[in-house]
């Protein structure tokens, strides 16, 4: 799923990459028949290329799934925050990851980007904004 996901065509993003730069920074966890902010129910996730893939594959096979979003901060520390989250993960829990880099011109303000989801830009005097690394588990319900 992820190495789908990452594909892109010449000249274009990967739908992985977009689910990164559109991402608010909030936790979603899967209610029955949508994906909803842990904060408030009235925030689902839309716009999600993971949330329709889990969506139209895993959930209906009753695989659960995390996805977590792991970057490194402004003091040279590993950081993480859940995207979706569906419980602690069985034994037989398997765990893929692809790493996603992002450039200043991806993000556009990279302030507001780094305000929303805690993502810092690794260095201000480059293009280059951070390497996210989407690390997905999944298991058997």
């Amino acid at each position: 799923m992820l190495n789908a996901l990452s594909y892109a065509g010449y000249g274009h993003g990967s739908d992985l990459k977009s689910d990164v730069m559109n991402w608010d920074g909030k936790e979603y966890v899967w209610n029955g028949t949508a994906y909803q902010s842990r904060d408030s129910s009235n925030i689902s996730l839309t716009n999600s290329s993971l949330g329709d893939i889990f969506t139209f594959i895993a959930i209906p096979r009753g695989i659960a799934h995390n996805v977590h979003f792991t970057w490194i901060d402004d003091n040279g520390i590993t950081a993480s925050k859940p995207y979706i989250y569906n419980g602690d993960p069985s034994d037989n829990a398997v765990i893929i990851s692809k790493k996603v880099y992002l450039s200043d011109y991806d993000i556009g303000n990279t302030s507001t980007f780094m305000i929303n989801t805690g993502i810092p830009d690794a260095d201000n005097s480059t293009g280059f904004y951070n390497i996210v690394n989407v690390k997905m588990t999944l298991w058997r319900m």
